[in-house]
């Protein structure tokens, strides 16, 4: 028996029933058991395409838990290139790829993913590397070009950056910086940024970028994560009002769309901030910021996903939707 086998097992098991539970909680501890020694690369299976990933990486166990994870970002991105006939969409925090996978069941957009942790960005290489209109860059984001003396922790399938000042000096770009490489990406129309509490720094430093594209933002807010990195988490929404922002759609971090609410709403925005404040990372959301001028498209796409998600909740969707 493989590592393999143990994923092709969770993935074909039919959920309910007791001995279904039973297969699956033997299937678990053998994939653990291996992990005690070594953590393998295998094939999980993302939006009907086969990915390679450690066999820690949690990804197939969160989307079969909750099959709505990240198939916002699929419908958000098809919805900014129906609007959009020649936008193109960055991923800061690519990982392996996963993102390409979600996006491209809905949507042939051009895409840049950029990912810092060189395992990781070696199987993203990997991963798309048949995939058209994808470009990739290994590169670590920063709110400053230059060094940070930091760790960056790896750990089932994320990966965070620590500041540390005993930990080695590594090298941060500006996300201007990375565009001089790829010029077809200088004017994103949706930014998507997921790097486990450096996303507040990383859209900081990309202010030249979002006032120059004004993209659609997508981006985890998790203050447990922000706070480790000495940030006021709510401090970003002035940041974004600033640049011509007004209202956001926030999701779960499981997939599922919450609310949608101005920006300058700052008491619902605190209860929102105190609500995944001591989660322990384990539950937060995800903010959809729409620049003013793109009104109209917010309300499109908030209209689309409550309909969605009652047609969803319902059971009227195709398997391939649910």
């Amino acid at each position: 028996m493989t590592a393999q086998w143990a994923v092709d097992g969770l993935e074909r098991l039919a959920p309910g029933g007791r001995g279904a539970r039973w297969l699956r909680r033997a299937l678990m501890w053998y994939r653990r058991a291996i992990l005690t020694a070594h953590d393998p690369v295998v094939r999980v299976t993302v939006a009907g395409r086969k990915l390679k990933a450690p066999l820690s990486h949690l990804l197939p166990l969160i989307t079969r838990a909750y099959p709505q994870y990240n198939r916002n970002l699929g419908r958000l991105a098809r919805a900014v290139a129906d609007a959009y006939p020649d936008a193109t969409m960055i991923d800061i925090g690519a990982n392996i790829g996963d993102s390409v996978a979600f996006v491209r069941a809905e949507t042939d957009i051009p895409m840049l993913c950029i990912e810092g942790d060189e395992r990781f960005y070696r199987l993203l290489r990997e991963n798309v590397q048949q995939v058209e209109a994808v470009e990739t860059e290994e590169a670590l984001v920063g709110e400053h070009s230059g060094e940070f003396r930091g760790a960056l922790q790896s750990r089932e399938g994320t990966g965070s950056l620590i500041e540390a000042q005993s930990a080695p000096a590594r090298r941060l770009r500006r996300l201007a910086e990375i565009l001089d490489a790829h010029p077809k990406f200088r004017t994103p129309k949706l930014l998507k940024t997921d790097t486990d509490g450096f996303d507040n720094r990383i859209l900081r430093g990309a202010a030249d970028v979002l006032g120059r594209a004004m993209p659609v933002i997508f981006f985890e807010y998790d203050p447990f994560f922000l706070r480790r990195q000495n940030e006021e988490p709510a401090d970003i929404f002035p940041f974004l009002r600033s640049l011509g922002y007004r209202r956001a759609m926030i999701y779960e971090n499981v997939g599922d769309y919450l609310l949608t609410l101005d920006l300058d709403e700052q008491d619902l925005l605190e209860d929102v901030t105190r609500f995944y404040e001591n989660r322990g990372g384990e539950r937060y959301c995800d903010l959809a910021a729409f620049h003013e001028q793109d009104e109209p498209l917010l309300r499109r796409i908030r209209l689309a996903e409550i309909e969605f998600f009652e047609r969803y909740r319902s059971g009227q969707l195709p398997t391939t939707q649910r």
